[in-house]
């Protein structure tokens, strides 16, 4: 294989890994004035244990995990489409969610 091919391959790793991972980043933002899981719906939910300095909260229906927003100034519709973005935590969520899937992609293109 050449070097242009494996670089192409693994920039089309990462734009499907980041489209991947957006669109789970989405469905787990909490709506904080009225808390539901945005897994199943319900509002039957608890206060977990989360990243320094943010609630996470628990669906006790699904056991579904998600945190509450990091800061609740950041209007970014698109993560890291702002420069204020590399110091957000929503953002730094994103992108572990990207690289967790990198890595499992990273790992079946090696085969």
């Amino acid at each position: 294989m050449s070097l242009l091919f494996i670089l192409q391959r693994r920039r089309e790793l990462f734009e499907q890994a980041f489209q991947a991972a957006l669109e789970q980043w989405q469905r787990y933002e909490l709506d904080v004035d009225h808390p539901h899981c945005p897994a199943c719906g319900s509002t039957d939910i608890r206060i977990s244990r989360g990243l320094p300095g943010r609630r996470s909260y628990r669906c006790r229906q699904c056991d579904h995990l998600c945190y509450e927003p990091s800061d609740p100034r950041c209007d970014c519709v698109t993560p890291g489409s702002l420069s204020k973005c590399e110091e957000c935590l929503n953002y730094e969520r994103l992108m572990m969610m990207v690289n967790e899937r990198l890595e499992s992609s990273t790992a079946d293109f090696s085969d």
